[in-house]
């Protein structure tokens, strides 16, 4: 049985720094899955949990962009990586939410909180699906905490009965444990002390299935939420068109570049570099070609990801179109779901009538109170630190079949927004003040998005109609 001696009266000595183990790892994992950053985002999710499951076992046959897809996403066997970068994407998505999860956890940032500070680091490099793990942040002892040194070996063994360390403990926990720790670690107090701590371990065991029965309840709860939100669309016996809009870009010229190419002697070729644009300097119209029906930004395209990974995980049949490769014969009396905001000429057309409308190209539009209207702050060339979304759910809309509506004012709303409702956990948020027989309304909710560093890091709901 291992023993957990007193800690030290000083700790002007630093810890001994070891590897983690699998049970530090497993317990830094179950924080990061039900923190802020990954509860709206079931896929990251389940992507960083397979990647976090087959590192740990070695399994680097398992990592592969492919099987990714395939185990984690349910493509096909076949599915083309070039043409479906569902897993690149994701995984630029756990990286970024990673960062969001260890910033939050700085120890300043936790001076008095009761959750051990000597986390395991799970960092997912790019170029690879392989996650490391190693111990970032040293203990202060103006934290309030102290170590509790365990041998490695107690650490290591991956044992699971009931001598072994929890996983909770990790390295560094709370001074409470030296009360509350496993009934079987021995801490040499007196027998008033020990029957203490088996009555307080008792109560949190009790408090901690209470706590779990209560997670399960709210998360079948949120799965039938989501469920019931999505009926319009997919209790149809038809395929789901997903349609996305294509961006406005224009390009240099041919003839353009090669001008441009031959005053500067630039060998390269193709059109894949930067033109060097004087402040004040012109440009010719004939120097310029608008191309039509090719670009899609890649926050739409994250949004779409979003919408398509849970049609596939519903086994729901889908068809997916984009730019001009659609009539309104496609899409009459068909289930659709919209995304994009002012590049997608059919979200305008569905929501120009609605309580909340896209306006000006730059708003949300409330008509019951023009006034109170919302826009965003972009302006002399700052990237906004804000963006709004309107979601839009409509059981019959003037295309005759029902229609969801996923769109920002910028690129930034529209991935948030296609986030928020593919995730279970956010069905709460969106319908907390649904009237009741919701189910068979229509209904718009605008969001708002914080926008930090190019990416949507927080999103609330700042209005909702019913009709």
């Amino acid at each position: 049985m291992p023993t957990v001696p007193h800690a030290p009266e000083s700790l002007s000595s630093p810890l001994p720094r070891l590897e983690p183990s699998d049970a530090a790892v497993r317990a830094t994992l179950h924080l990061i899955l039900q923190s802020q950053p990954f509860r709206t985002s079931r896929q990251c999710q389940d992507l960083l949990s397979y990647v976090v499951k087959h590192s740990l076992h070695g399994d680097d046959a398992s990592l592969r962009e492919r099987i990714l897809g395939i185990e984690v996403f349910g493509r096909a066997a076949n599915y083309d990586t070039s043409e479906d970068p569902v897993v690149r994407m994701r995984a630029a998505d756990v990286r970024k939410r990673l960062a969001q999860f260890y910033q939050a956890v700085e120890p300043n940032s936790h001076a008095n909180s009761d959750a051990p500070l000597e986390i395991v680091h799970i960092e997912l490099k790019p170029g690879s699906y392989r996650v490391t793990f190693h111990y970032e942040h040293a203990l202060k002892e103006d934290h309030g905490l102290r170590p509790i040194p365990v041998s490695a070996s107690a650490l290591d063994s991956g044992s699971h009965d009931s001598t072994a360390l929890t996983a909770g403990a990790a390295l560094i926990a709370p001074p409470v444990l030296d009360q509350a720790a496993p009934l079987s670690v021995n801490f040499d107090h007196p027998p008033q002390a020990r029957r203490a701590g088996v009555y307080i371990g008792l109560a949190a065991v009790i408090f901690s299935l209470l706590v779990l029965a209560g997670w399960k309840a709210w998360t079948v709860r949120s799965n039938i939420l989501q469920q019931r939100f999505w009926a319009p669309l997919t209790r149809s016996g038809q395929p789901v068109l997903v349609y996305v809009g294509s961006n406005a870009v224009y390009r240099f010229t041919p003839a353009y570049l090669a001008r441009y190419k031959k005053e500067r002697g630039i060998e390269h070729n193709g059109p894949e570099f930067f033109v060097d644009l004087p402040k004040g300097g012109t440009i010719q119209a004939d120097d310029l070609t608008a191309v039509k029906d090719t670009f899609v930004s890649v926050a739409d395209l994250a949004a779409v990801t979003q919408v398509v990974s849970l049609m596939k995980g519903w086994d729901k049949p889908y068809n997916l179109r984009s730019a001009s490769d659609i009539t309104i014969g496609d899409i009459r009396n068909t289930p659709t779901v919209l995304v994009g905001g002012f590049n997608d000429t059919w979200t305008l057309e569905t929501t120009k009538d609605l309580p909340y409308s896209f306006r000006d190209g730059v708003k949300i539009e409330n008509r019951a109170d023009p006034a109170h209207s919302w826009k965003i702050n972009e302006e002399n060339g700052v990237p906004a630190t804000e963006d709004y979304a309107l979601i839009s759910r409509l059981q019959h809309s003037n295309t005759g079949g029902p229609v969801l509506s996923i769109g920002g004012i910028g690129s930034f709303g529209t991935q948030a927004a296609a986030e928020f409702v593919t995730s279970p956990d956010r069905m709460n948020d969106l319908l907390k003040s649904a009237p009741p027989g919701w189910e068979g309304k229509n209904m718009q909710a605008v969001l708002r998005i914080k926008v930090v560093g190019f990416a949507p890091v927080a999103v609330d709901v700042a209005a909702t109609s019913y009709w």
